[in-house]
């Protein structure tokens, strides 16, 4: 690898470092890592298919409560009778 080395990957994960040395007799000095990570950004077809099932979701609530809200109600006018 030389004297530096970068390498950028969309993996995540456990992070092994290392070096691939047979002989420690002749080993000196040391070596410095340096680890950068980054908040990956949605593509916009996953935000499009989350505000997708979002606004569902809704719709779905706002339908429930609806007929919900209506059965109460019929069921407060025939009691009043």
């Amino acid at each position: 690898m030389g004297s530096s080395y970068s390498e950028l990957t969309a993996l995540s994960g456990r992070l092994y470092l290392g070096f691939n040395d047979d002989y420690y007799v002749d080993n000196s000095g040391a070596f410095s890592v340096t680890v950068r990570t980054t908040t990956p950004v949605p593509d916009a077809g996953d935000t499009m298919a989350l505000l997708c099932l979002g606004v569902g979701a809704l719709g779905l609530a706002h339908r429930k409560w609806s007929s919900s809200v209506e059965r109460h109600c019929s069921i407060d006018a025939a009691l009043s009778r």
